[in-house]
Formats: C-alpha cells, structure tokens, sequence
C-alpha cells in the first residue's frame, strides 16, 4: 500500500505466508478467503469455475420491483453481461448472488438501473459462509468447506472432458460422411484431405480433360 496503511494480511498471525483470494473494496465489508496454495485459490477464484458470492447491499431508495427483474434477466455493462439472484429483505436491504468477480461488479450493477450503494457486505463465497465473525476476526476453514469447491468444480471438469469425447466424435463423424460423399458424386475425381487439430478443410479438385474444372471448399471450425 503506497499510503502505508494496514492490510488484511497483517491481521493473520501466522508463520506461513497467505495471500488473499480475490478482493474486497476498502470501503465494503464481510469475507475473505485467504490460503497459501495457488490451486485451491484458482478453484474457488477463477471464472471458469463460476463460484457464487453471495452479498448484502444496502441501497440509497427501495429496490423497485421492474429493476429488480431486470438484473434477475440479466444487464449488459461495458465490460460484459451479468445477472443476479437477489433476495429482497425490506425495500433497501438486498441480498444478490452472482457468479461473476469483476472489480466492483455489484456497485455496477446497482448504478446501471439507477440505484447508489450505501454499504456492502460478502455473506458467503461458495458453501462457505461469514457466519458470526466480527470485523478483524478469522477462523481456519474445515475439511468439508475446502472440499466443498472441489465438489463444485468436478462436474464442470467432468462435462467439459465429456465435451471433448463429443466433439471429437462428431468431428470424425462429419470427416467419414464427406469422404464418402466425396467418393460416391465425384468417382472419376481426385480427392485430397487436409486435417488439422482446429479444423477440417476439404479441398476437392474435379478433374476433367486433364484441367481443374471445379473447386470445392467445405470447412469446419471446432476450435
């Protein structure tokens, strides 16, 4: 800090060294997760992964009810498209869970329908709540909390490898049915293949009197 003033670590009496996931505005409150391995903090920090954060927002005026459905629709802002789930607890006091992590995203997202925010608090990140702890106050996680984001983040991994499985399979699919299409409207013709990891590109010369006569391209991006 260029001003010198007290950070979060300082108020961690730990031999170790940690560092912060993600981050919190000076003048907002609640939690922080803070760890010493750089994969778990990936697991709960990166987009990919898309954890729920879950805040209390005190707003300038009642919350009305056309704003309200209009962030649970989803907002475009300059940097990309974000939607929350809010809860309402009286007019001014919400609750919003959102997937996205952005510098100020929830100021943002308030200030994009018209409302300014009073106080901002993070209740939870994943399945890991703020519970009672006060401000300056930390405890360890348990076992199930740290589990609990690899729990979220297996099915996702799972999918994207049955993703994989799946394109490819598609992609041989689609290359067996044109080389037979190939092979059956052009018999007298001359084929040639071109197949890379991104894409497939076929490239079909029809021969006729010893001269190209036609040209056919049929490309298919997978990347």
């Amino acid at each position: 800090d260029m001003y010198d003033r007290k950070k979060v670590v300082d108020l961690i009496n730990l031999k170790e060294r940690v560092f912060p996931i993600g981050r919190l505005d000076r003048d907002a409150t609640g939690l922080l997760l803070m760890t010493n391995d750089g994969a778990w903090a990936n697991l709960v920090m990166h987009p990919r992964y898309e954890t729920e954060k879950t805040y209390l927002v005190i707003l300038d005026r009642a919350l009305q009810k056309e704003d309200k459905e209009l962030i649970e629709r989803g907002i475009k802002l300059h940097d990309g498209f974000v939607k929350g789930r809010l809860f309402v607890r009286n007019k001014k006091e919400i609750e919003i869970s959102i997937h996205e992590g952005k510098n100020k995203i929830v100021k943002r997202i308030f200030n994009h329908v018209g409302y300014r925010v009073l106080e901002l608090c993070r209740l939870k990140v994943g399945k890991v709540y703020l519970g009672k702890l006060k401000y300056g106050q930390y405890r360890f996680l348990n076992k199930n909390e740290v589990d609990s984001f690899i729990a979220i983040t297996a099915p996702k991994t799972q999918l994207k490898n049955k993703n994989k499985v799946l394109r490819k399979w598609v992609y041989d699919l689609i290359f067996d049915i044109i080389w037979q299409v190939l092979h059956l409207s052009f018999a007298d013709g001359s084929p040639q293949l071109v197949h890379t990891k991104t894409e497939l590109l076929v490239s079909y010369f029809f021969l006729k009197d010893g001269r190209f006569n036609k040209k056919l391209f049929i490309k298919f991006n997978f990347a």
